[in-house]
């Protein structure tokens, strides 16, 4: 990071070059995903793919949180540690909306935005989960660029 820093390059520029290397990684890792669970799929109904498309739509939602944490985090010391929490929070989430079975409580639960289970059962995803998944992201987005754009770097 401070060999970035000491060249000629604003803050915008290195916090969009990292969003887009990431979300390359995401974007080719699902194609390869995909296209493996297509050759291999001989049905590819339409519900079939959607859902395929859910674990993508999950990644993108938890990779903006994702930055989010590592811009307002000062120092992170192990990013395994913040990732696992995430995870086990998201599970922890979803098993509690599961087990009260309401309806108003899964959009606390951002597993169950592009739940599987729900789209073969209606065919497609749910609107106001979409819509949230969205609003997450673009919240979690431009907060992050906001504050890392404007965040004074320490001195070490």
């Amino acid at each position: 990071m401070d060999f970035i820093i000491t060249k000629p390059i604003s803050r915008h520029k290195i916090f969009v070059s990292k969003f887009l290397s990431g979300l390359t990684i995401l974007t080719i890792t699902n194609i390869l995903y995909i296209g493996t669970l297509i050759l291999f799929e001989a049905d590819t109904k339409k519900e079939f793919v959607l859902s395929m498309f859910s674990l993508y739509f999950t990644q993108l939602v938890f990779y903006a949180i994702g930055i989010l944490i590592a811009v307002l985090l000062k120092r992170i010391r192990s990013v395994s540690g913040v990732g696992t929490a995430a995870g086990i929070i998201g599970f922890a989430l979803t098993a509690i909306v599961s087990l009260l079975e309401k309806e108003k409580l899964l959009i606390i639960a951002p597993l169950k935005y592009f739940d599987p289970a729900n789209i073969y059962a209606t065919g497609s995803y749910t609107a106001k989960y979409v819509i949230c998944a969205i609003i997450i992201f673009v919240v979690c987005m431009a907060v992050s660029f906001t504050k890392y754009c404007k965040s004074d770097i320490d001195a070490i």
